[in-house]
Parts: structure tokens; sequence; C-alpha cells
């Protein structure tokens, strides 16, 4: 006899939560993502057990309430780079928010004077 398939779906990604999450509680999270493999388990009974390895794009919470907050991939280069400037604000002492150190450092990167230079020695490939 034949048994049916079963299918199960593994997520991988992370992402930055605006607040602290209590244990207690159930949450709604919406996901977006992509199916990066599938792994076909024989399960020795005449079926399969297919394993979908879903990577996070973006996610959203949706708090009590109804309030949506979308959460942030702490993988991207955006997100990163960021980070980058926010703890060389902390790590330089420096005077003043974080936000708008980081907005006048982007102002001052893409300044023609600087961004040019930059893009003319940047190499571009798809290996990149």
């Amino acid at each position: 006899m034949t048994e049916s398939n079963s299918h199960t779906l593994r997520i991988t990604g992370e992402c930055e939560l605006p607040h602290s999450l209590d244990q207690e509680k159930e949450y709604k999270i919406t996901v977006t993502g992509q199916v990066d493999a599938i792994e076909k388990k024989n399960q020795h009974d005449g079926s399969y057990e297919f394993r979908h390895k879903f990577r996070l794009l973006t996610a959203e919470l949706i708090e009590e309430g109804g309030k949506i907050v979308k959460l942030i991939d702490k993988t991207k280069m955006s997100v990163k780079f960021r980070k980058l400037l926010e703890d060389n604000h902390a790590i330089r002492s420096l005077d003043g928010d974080s936000e708008n150190y980081y907005k006048a450092f982007m102002k001052f990167l893409m300044s023609p004077e600087i961004i040019e230079p930059l893009l003319d020695k940047f190499q571009w490939n798809e290996k990149n």
C-alpha cells in the first residue's frame, strides 16, 4: 500500500524587530520569500517527504489593534551600511543624533565630487 507524500516548509532568515516580543503571546506575521531548494526524503513506506527550504525576504508583524509593522531584513546591504554608520557614530562619541549623522553622511557621499570618483574606480561585472 502506498502512503501519501508529505510536504514540509522550513523558513530561514532574520528580521530586525521594532521592540521585544512577549513569550506569553501569540503573534501574526506575514512573510514573503522564495523556495531555495526542495529536498526529497524517502520514508521507506512508498512515500516521500518533500522539504521546502523557504528563504525569508520581507516580513510584517501584525500587532494588537491591527497595526502592521514592516520588519527589516538584517542581511540587506543598505541595512548593514546604516548599521556601520551608526556604530561609527557611537565609537567616535560624536555629538547629535545618529539618524542625523546618517543623513548628513549620505548627503556627503552622494555629492558629485565624492561619488563620481568612486564610480569611476568601480569596475562592475556580474561576479561582484
